[in-house]
């Protein structure tokens, strides 16, 4: 392992090291210079799906439907399937604020694929900071606080 060499004061009086090998470096990660991984697991994810001919909006129906089928069974066992079938489930959906108009559309064409109903119909797609906000007025109501 390398061992960190003093080679003396800065003008600022700061300590000026050294490192005499780079294995300390390669053996804990440390870099002077921050360079951002190559490849992200999301880039990895992207790369794959784009080998396999996989359309996005199709992973993510997937993974939307499984929430929503796993939701349902889990209501189903608090209060019973004819409690379900007669109720109508309206779900909301967030997204990030920053996303494109086109990033929404596909969110919307996933939903309605994985069952989520028709879009302003069977479900709403909200700005996670509108939830954010949402929320917190539905929190502080118990403290009979009123907002104007």
């Amino acid at each position: 392992m390398a061992a960190l060499k003093r080679r003396g004061r800065g003008k600022d009086n700061s300590l000026i090291t050294n490192l005499d090998s780079l294995s300390l470096s390669a053996s804990i990660g440390l870099s002077t210079v921050f360079a951002p991984p190559a490849t992200t697991p999301a880039r990895k994810t992207a790369q794959k799906l784009q080998q396999l001919d996989i359309p996005v909006v199709v992973v993510v129906k997937d993974f939307l439907s499984a929430i929503r089928q796993t939701t349902i069974q889990e209501i189903e066992k608090t209060y019973g399937n004819d409690w379900v079938r007669r109720s109508k489930i309206e779900y909301v959906l967030t997204v990030p604020a920053i996303w494109s108009d086109a990033a929404k559309s596909l969110m919307v064409q996933a939903a309605e694929g994985a069952g989520f109903g028709t879009h302003r119909i069977g479900f709403s797609l909200v700005g996670e900071p509108e939830a954010a906000a949402a929320h917190t007025l539905h929190a502080i109501q118990p403290n009979h606080l009123t907002v104007c």
